[in-house]
């Protein structure tokens, strides 16, 4: 698969580093570069090619949808995915006409992040395949559905599985395929550390892949206090 190239824009250090974070968390992304303000942010994409660039409004220097419309002007081919506190509906329209492929508001959790990489990736290999596209590819690509999940490699494979309302199969293969490489139990705490989930959500789907069958639940018992859940994969996939 090919690694596609992010270029991050943010000027707040924290913040650039938990994006960079949960940008290098997903398989087959890799930051190339940031930067703080938008006249070093069109310089940089310039220099650097990246693919998809992480774009907050913000800025110190000019704002974010200036720094698009420059890219634009230029006639640089990058895609771009805003991240921003920005929530107003002329902002979010001007971003969206001017070709932003997704839009996220802070603060968010990872699990949407991770749908906005994951929706980008299936996009970019459709439109850069060569292969004429047909309607349904041009309808599932508008409609933003996410059918891709990590394998027990950690790569990126199909979960051919229904869920329910409130389980989003590309978290829940996230999930699966963070169990299914361990070689020991996970409590609820670990996984959702590991992923940057809240505790509460990771809790939810390792109890839906317990009552599935997926996943065996273990009880650890210490000298005080209730028992610890832990869970391992019951098979080698689903």
């Amino acid at each position: 698969m090919e690694e596609l190239r992010v270029f991050i824009v943010e000027d707040d250090p924290m913040v650039l580093s938990i994006n960079k974070r949960f940008t290098e968390r997903i398989p087959g992304f890799k930051v190339v570069g940031a930067a703080a303000g938008q006249a070093e942010a069109v310089r940089l994409v310039e220099e650097t090619r990246p693919h998809l660039v992480l774009l907050d409004i913000y800025l110190p220097e000019g704002n974010g949808l200036e720094a698009l419309r420059a890219l634009r002007n230029l006639g640089f081919g990058v895609d771009v995915i805003f991240i921003t506190a920005a929530q107003d509906p002329r902002t979010i329209s001007e971003a969206l006409r001017n070709g932003a492929v997704d839009y996220l508001i802070k603060p968010f959790e990872f699990e949407r992040f991770q749908e906005a990489l994951l929706n980008y990736t299936r996009l970019h290999a459709k439109l850069d395949s060569g292969r004429p596209l047909q309607q349904s590819d041009v309808d599932s690509l508008r409609k933003g559905e996410i059918k891709i999940n990590p394998s027990a490699k950690g790569g990126l494979a199909e979960v051919a599985m229904l869920t329910p309302k409130g389980i989003d199969e590309t978290t829940l293969g996230y999930v699966f395929g963070l169990l299914n490489r361990q070689q020991q139990p996970m409590s609820a705490d670990e996984v959702a550390d590991d992923l940057g989930l809240s505790r509460v959500t990771a809790r939810r789907y390792l109890e839906y892949l317990s009552e599935t069958g997926k996943v065996s639940v273990m009880h650890f018992y210490g000298s005080v206090g209730r028992p610890q859940k832990r869970y391992r994969i019951k098979d080698a996939g689903f």
